[in-house]
């Protein structure tokens, strides 16, 4: 989240093509992604695939939810293609 809070306007860079409507989910997604997480830091690999481990679930749960729920179809490295929103979000959830 820091990074978010640090970097330079979108609207500043892109102008009216980049909106609140746009950011605002995307911001409320890391926000609860960065809250789901801490209880699943140093639980390791969840041993459905040998580079994954349990925080790239919780935060994908969180992304799938927040990110679908506002009519994007997502993109995740850990889930595959969910959803069929006109705006496609790529994510890796943790470490992308």
């Amino acid at each position: 989240m820091a990074a978010i809070d640090t970097q330079d306007s979108p609207q500043h860079r892109y102008g009216d093509c980049v909106t609140d409507t746009l950011l605002d989910p995307l911001r409320s997604c890391a926000l609860e992604i960065g809250e789901a997480i801490k209880g699943h830091r140093g639980r390791g690999l969840s041993g459905q695939r040998a580079t994954q481990y349990h925080l790239d679930l919780a935060a994908d749960e969180v992304a799938l939810r927040v990110l679908g729920g506002a009519g994007f179809r997502v993109i995740s490295e850990e889930s595959g293609v969910t959803g069929s929103g006109s705006m496609s979000v790529v994510i890796d959830p943790i470490d992308g």
